[in-house]
């Protein structure tokens, strides 16, 4: 179906204008979300400028709403490559050796990975050699709709905002289900109960000494942003636990309450923290998402990881938050001294903080 959304969209595309894309179509996935086109036109434009964490997403619901071409299949398997996951990368080339349009760059693939020993070896063999020539191959065509008599213009005008008033009444509907059946109830047998001993007290053992008030109060700050979809809250609020005199039998259902918490997407997580708020008390935040702008420094490029510094703030270079430690498990080619943003999750080895990758790409400067 036409869309001028989508048709500007494609426009870019096949210009090259890929964060032009991701700024149009980024913020309107209510209105297409059942479009394997929009999900292929995103995904691709998120790979195309280095965030392969999002590409994944994109694609991989582009995948289950309609059977893409094969290079977009071909794409996908380069993202899998690239996040380390070699058997789901290795199983989709395979059946890309089957048609014509991919069998010679699927095989180019397979035998380089074959031979391969090192994970960023393949990220630079992908980078150098592939993506640029499937950047020619992948283009989106949409017709552009043709002006129509005015009563039929009307006629398609009334039909559509029938069909958007539907497509209201379904969407809250779907809601309350989605809200009725996904609210996580299965929390709700993680209970503080009134024979359940609250704290203990053992001098000098503990970060935070709390009450059994402070403990029950702890306890269901967390259950209701869990219930919210507010996980990072949900984690502070579990490591305020972990991290005080509160019982083994408290401690345990904290970390129960922790094992349900998913990754979040750069869409998905609600609450961000700062720089400042992470390095007062680090503690804290362990465990928790930030999604921080800045520049990478030092970068180093190991055999099993890349390490670099990050000057949180400093995407602008014109203020500096502070600097984090940043671990990045799978290839990527990144480029020092330029604008990213990272999804990332905090860890502490030894006391210090570090930031573990989920997802970034580079900012594009203007």
């Amino acid at each position: 179906m036409y869309s001028k959304d989508l048709y500007l969209a494609s426009k870019y595309f096949n210009r090259g204008k890929y964060s032009d894309v991701i700024n149009l179509l980024e913020q309107k996935i209510v209105y297409y979300k059942d479009s394997a086109l929009y999900f292929n036109l995103l995904g691709a434009s998120c790979v195309f400028i280095g965030d392969w964490g999002s590409g994944k997403t994109y694609l991989s619901a582009a995948e289950k709403l309609s059977k893409s071409n094969k290079n977009i299949i071909f794409l996908l398997s380069l993202i899998y490559l690239k996040l380390n996951d070699t058997e789901m990368a290795v199983h989709l080339l395979l059946d890309l050796l089957n048609f014509s349009e991919t069998k010679r760059d699927a095989k180019k693939v397979l035998d380089f990975v074959g031979k391969s020993e090192n994970q960023v070896a393949v990220s630079e063999f992908i980078d150098i050699k592939v993506i640029p020539k499937l950047k020619k191959k992948i283009k989106f065509k949409i017709k552009k709709i043709r002006k129509t008599h005015k009563l039929s213009k009307n006629f398609i005008y009334g039909f559509f905002i029938i069909i958007f008033l539907l497509f209201v009444i379904w969407g809250g509907f779907k809601f309350y289900k989605h809200k009725k059946s996904n609210s996580r109830a299965n929390i709700e047998a993680l209970e503080i109960s009134e024979e359940d001993k609250i704290v203990e007290f053992y001098k000098g053992k503990y970060k935070l000494l709390l009450s059994d008030k402070d403990v029950r109060k702890a306890f269901r700050k967390a259950k209701r942003a869990f219930n919210d979809f507010d996980d990072n809250v949900a984690q502070r609020e579990i490591n305020r636990i972990l991290n005080s005199n509160a019982s083994n039998d408290i401690k345990d259902k904290a970390l129960e309450l922790q094992r349900l918490i998913k990754e979040p997407d750069f869409k998905s997580m609600k609450t961000n923290y700062t720089f400042d708020e992470i390095n007062k008390e680090p503690f804290m935040y362990e465990n928790c998402y930030v999604n921080w702008k800045g520049r990478i420094v030092n970068l180093k490029i190991g055999k099993k990881n890349i390490t670099f510094d990050f000057l949180v703030g400093y995407e602008d270079k014109k203020v500096l938050n502070g600097t984090v430690s940043v671990i990045l498990d799978y290839g990527v080619k990144l480029y020092e001294d330029y604008p990213y943003e990272i999804l990332g999750k905090i860890k502490l080895i030894d006391g210090k903080v570090y930031l573990q990758v989920v997802s970034l790409h580079r900012i594009v400067e203007l």
